[in-house]
């Protein structure tokens, strides 16, 4: 995929009391859940999992907006930058 290109996700979230939440989904890889996500102090962090593999994700919050890096967690060299905003935002 070239730099900067979007990768497009249908992701059902939920949230617990602002701080952690949950998601289920699918992109062009396949299925996925989000395990373990955490708001802290406008940081976020959660694992993306495959059936294959596990991506980690850490950002910070900005409004509605999710953004940061993300890695393979078995080969950290494998990375590159992540945002998430509802379907109904503006990216």
């Amino acid at each position: 995929m070239p730099p900067n290109s979007k990768w497009n996700m249908d992701i059902e979230m939920s949230f617990e009391n602002n701080d952690n939440f949950t998601a289920t989904g699918s992109d062009d890889v396949g299925p996925f859940v989000f395990e373990g996500g955490e708001i802290t102090g406008g940081k976020v962090r959660f694992l993306k999992a495959y059936a294959t593999h596990n991506v980690v994700y850490e950002g910070e919050i900005k409004g509605t907006k999710m953004e940061g890096h993300w890695w393979l967690e078995t080969h950290p060299d494998c990375k590159g930058d992540w945002a998430i905003w509802p379907a109904t935002a503006q990216s």
